[in-house]
């Protein structure tokens, strides 16, 4: 393949990249919302609330469920807090998800441009000029507990504008150490779960034990397809670089 065309391959695919990056997490131009977010969190009385029991990198964790849980909603922000990590803890609290639903997406608040979400520290924030738009009892945050390899494959793959099923235990979480933990780890942690969309603040996050996690209507799905296609080529591209700069200097080198 010649230079010139690895060269404007290389910059045509990236230029997709980019662009489809910041269109396939657009939640605000997602206008096919599924009538089943359109509904309220359903909380249960737990049946059994005998705590769930597993290791994982340096803690021993005991959650035990509060309630039975299912929530569908649209993704407005979601946070991988693997990234950059400093915490072994991470590895079952990977990622956060903002959520919103009801009439939050009946009445199309989510589209409002004045409206935005971010998240840090564990927290959901959302901020908006102009009069308030949104309802408060229709947003959460929602911490993800993954102690399963599918689960953390579906949760690896959601992304901001997909709508979600997720259903599961509320729990409350004790973790001690047990093994070698990172230097910024607390030798014991507790963690418990809101009970209420109502609150607010620290403490009102819906800490979840994943039953079952489905992304059930994926934001743009186009959009998606361009940025992976154009990620996979360009490292196509790059190794394919890389190895006819070493063949060329092995045809070319002085005896």
């Amino acid at each position: 393949m010649y230079p010139k065309l690895r060269k404007f391959l290389l910059l045509v695919f990236l230029f997709v990249l980019i662009i489809s990056y910041f269109l396939k997490n657009n939640y605000r131009t997602v206008d096919k919302i599924r009538p089943e977010v359109l509904q309220a969190p359903l909380q249960n009385t737990v049946d059994n609330n005998e705590p769930i029991k597993f290791s994982k990198d340096g803690f021993a964790y005991v959650l035990t469920p509060i309630a039975e849980y299912q929530i569908q909603a649209l993704v407005v922000h979601r946070m991988d807090y693997r990234l950059f990590s400093i915490y072994n803890s991470d590895s079952v609290f990977p990622v956060d998800l903002c959520l919103v639903w009801g009439d939050n997406l009946e009445n199309k608040s989510y589209q409002n441009k004045y409206l935005s979400f971010s998240q840090d520290s564990r927290f959901c924030f959302y901020k908006w000029r102009g009069e308030a738009v949104i309802n408060p009892d229709s947003i959460s945050n929602n911490h993800l507990i993954a102690n399963d390899s599918k689960v953390l494959s579906v949760i690896n793959n959601i992304k901001t504008s997909d709508q979600v099923l997720i259903s599961g235990y509320l729990v409350n979480v004790e973790a001690n150490k047990v093994g070698k933990v990172s230097d910024y780890d607390p030798s014991s942690f507790s963690l418990k779960s809101s009970l209420t969309r109502k609150d607010s603040g620290a403490g009102a996050c819906e800490i979840i034990y994943i039953n079952d996690i489905k992304i059930i209507q994926i934001g743009h799905p186009i959009w998606s397809f361009l940025f992976n296609f154009s990620f996979w080529v360009i490292v196509g591209l790059i190794f394919l670089n890389i190895f006819l700069v070493i063949t060329e200097k092995r045809i070319y080198r002085p005896n």
